[in-house]
């Protein structure tokens, strides 16, 4: 790509929102760039996805491949909240027939070769250095390994996550409306394959709540979310976590039950819900 290149649009940001962005701008004729951006220091936590995502994968055009790449289907959620006993909603009730417990990485690569098969152009690994009007639209610089790329886009679309890369260049600030962190490990090992309990589980306790998905892999991702400032220290080493964890009730039982041994983290991510002002 020329240092003058010029694009419709160009994408900042290469995870599962810029990706659908771009596949969705691209099959309706606006040729897209992504900007994919650094990659990650840590895993993605790994989650559920909601069966409303459904017809949206479908419109996508990506349902079939997404369906074939070994995603856990959920069969449901249980919820220790407010009471002794556990509220289970089942999946058979959803309209849609259940949302699923997908592995982020996996996802993500997935759209981002959707985005190429429908024809835009994506740039791995390439981080945004500057942006700046430019002929009605923003002359933007970003850095690769393999040297520097330069695009004069028309619109440009945020989709960098909390870095909000570009929002800030063009002199946005983040507002934020809580402090809410997130301290979070992944456990599998010997027993991690009897382990069949699909559904995503939230459990709360004094000063904050659980949440427990099994994700592709054998692997079962476990995280506490409370404020920050009420963030215990201990967590952030494994005994500390692993210790907080043995106070819960129904989580601690698909930990033990399973015999699953932590075998990575605990990590600590923002939780902060904020906007962009």
């Amino acid at each position: 790509m020329s240092p003058e290149a010029s694009i419709p649009v160009a994408i900042i940001g290469g995870g599962i929102a810029g990706c659908s962005a771009a596949i969705a701008l691209q099959r309706a004729g606006r040729p897209v760039l992504v900007l994919e951006g650094a990659p990650e220091a840590v895993a993605p936590i790994g989650e559920t996805l909601p069966s409303a995502a459904k017809p949206l994968l479908r419109e996508l055009g990506v349902w079939d491949a997404f369906n074939e790449d070994g995603h856990l289907p959920s069969a449901g959620t249980v919820s220790l909240w407010g009471g002794p006993e556990p509220v289970i909603t089942d999946a058979i009730v959803d309209p849609h027939g259940g949302g699923w417990q997908v592995d982020r990485r996996r996802l993500g690569g997935l759209l981002r070769r959707s985005v190429v098969e429908a024809g835009g152009r994506l740039l791995e690994r390439a981080v945004l250095e500057s942006a700046e009007r430019a002929d009605g639209g923003w002359r933007l610089r970003a850095s690769r390994g393999t040297g520097d790329e330069g695009v004069v886009a028309g619109l440009v679309i945020d989709a960098s996550g909390r870095r909000s890369a570009f929002a800030r260049m063009a002199g946005a600030s983040r507002q934020y409306a809580d402090n809410l962190a997130c301290r979070h490990a992944r456990f599998g090992g010997a027993g991690a394959s009897d382990d069949r309990d699909s559904r995503t589980w939230v459990e709360a306790v004094e000063g904050g709540w659980w949440y427990s998905a099994r994700v592709p892999g054998d692997t079962r991702v476990v995280a506490f979310l409370t404020d920050g400032d009420l963030m215990p220290e201990s967590m952030a080493e494994a005994a500390g976590f692993v210790g907080r964890l043995s106070e819960t009730r129904g989580i601690r039982r698909l930990v033990e039950d399973h015999r699953l041994d932590l075998l990575d983290g605990p990590h600590t991510t923002a939780a902060r819900s904020s906007r962009l002002l």
